[in-house]
C-alpha cells in the first residue's frame, strides 16, 4: 500500500507484490492526478474533493479505481484542515477496500481518461502571490499554501510568508501591491479589486 508517495514505482518494484499494490490518493481521480491535489483543489475553488483508492500501475495515478469517497470543501478550509478530513476518510475507505480484497469481492473500474487532469507539484513559483490578482484568488492561494508555511509575497522589496488573507475593502485599487498600513504581524495591502488584511507567518523567506 502507498499513500502520499511522490515517486513513481518502477514495474519491477510493483511486481514484487503478487496481489498488486494499492494507492490512497487525496482527490477524486481521474481529476487532480499528481503530487499536490489538495493545493490545486483549493486554488481552483473546487466545492468538493475526495479520496480515491486505486490499483497502482506504471502511470501517475492512472490505475483502476477500487473505491472513492466525496467530501465537501468548506469556505474556511485550508490545506491543513482539508488534509485532516481526507486522512480520516481515507482510513475508513481503506479498511473497507482491504476487507473487499481479502474477501475476493473487490471490483475495480478503469479511469475515464476524458475526465482526467494532472497538476504539477506546488513549487514556490505556484505559491507566490501576484498583487495584480483579485482578492478571492489571493485568499484561496494563501489557504492552499498554509501547509507549506504560507504563501510567498514581495512587499516593499522584502519576501514575506502570509498565512491568512481577508478583504477588508472591496473596491478597485490603482496601485496593486502598495503597503497601506501595518503593525506587528499584519499588514494591509492593495490588490486588483480590494484592500487585503494579511497575517504574516512570522519571518522572511
Amino acid at each position: 500500500m502507498v499513500a502520499s508517495f511522490s515517486r513513481i514505482l518502477k514495474p519491477q518494484t510493483l511486481s514484487l507484490a503478487p496481489r498488486g499494490v494499492i494507492n490512497v490518493h487525496p482527490s477524486l481521480l481521474p481529476k487532480y492526478r499528481g503530487a499536490d491535489p489538495i493545493f490545486w483543489a483549493l486554488v481552483n475553488n473546487e466545492k468538493e474533493t475526495g479520496i480515491t483508492i486505486h490499483w497502482m500501475d506504471e502511470g501517475v495515478d492512472t490505475g483502476s479505481l477500487l473505491g472513492q469517497r466525496v467530501l465537501p470543501i468548506g469556505e474556511g478550509d485550508d490545506s491543513i484542515s482539508l488534509a485532516g478530513k481526507l486522512t480520516n476518510a481515507g482510513v475508513e475507505l481503506l479498511l473497507e477496500v482491504l476487507d473487499q480484497i481479502e474477501g475476493g469481492q473487490a471490483a475495480s473500474v478503469s479511469q475515464d481518461e476524458a475526465g482526467a487532469s494532472y497538476f504539477p507539484p506546488a513549487s514556490r513559483e505556484y505559491r507566490t502571490i501576484r498583487w495584480e490578482d483579485c482578492a478571492d484568488s489571493i485568499s484561496r492561494l494563501v489557504r492552499a499554501s498554509v501547509s507549506y508555511g504560507g504563501a510567498s509575497a514581495v512587499l516593499e522589496g522584502r519576501t514575506v510568508k502570509i498565512i491568512k488573507s481577508e478583504a477588508v475593502k472591496r473596491t478597485p485599487q490603482p496601485f496593486p501591491g502598495k503597503l497601506l498600513n501595518s503593525n506587528d504581524g499584519w499588514a494591509e495591502v492593495s490588490c486588483k479589486d480590494a484592500v487585503l488584511k494579511l497575517v504574516f507567518a512570522g519571518g522572511t523567506s
